[in-house]
């Protein structure tokens, strides 16, 4: 087997965390549209939210989580849940 690029991994991983921080938006989304689906919205935005999670630590894991979350805003509440609240990366960007 090849060795796989750091640039490519960066990529993949980077795309993951995009599309399942847009599912978050999503989520929040159709639970104001549909109050009847609040219960099951708030299951699915935990589920992704644990997903962003998995993918942070591989990405820490190859040392290439500076890299993944360079143009990314990652929800603090989720920063603070993998680092600490007092962690320099949960201070870092606005979110």
């Amino acid at each position: 087997m090849e060795n796989t690029s750091r640039v490519a991994v960066t990529k993949v991983l980077t795309d993951l965390l995009l599309t399942q921080l847009g599912d978050i938006n999503s989520y929040e989304e159709r639970a104001n549209e549909l109050p009847v689906k609040q219960e099951r919205m708030r299951l699915e935005k935990e589920k992704t939210e644990e997903s962003i999670l998995t993918i942070m630590k591989v990405a820490d894991e190859l040392g290439l989580y500076e890299d993944v979350v360079r143009d990314i805003v990652i929800p603090r509440r989720i920063k603070e849940y993998y680092w600490g609240p007092e962690h320099p990366n949960t201070q870092t960007s606005l979110s």
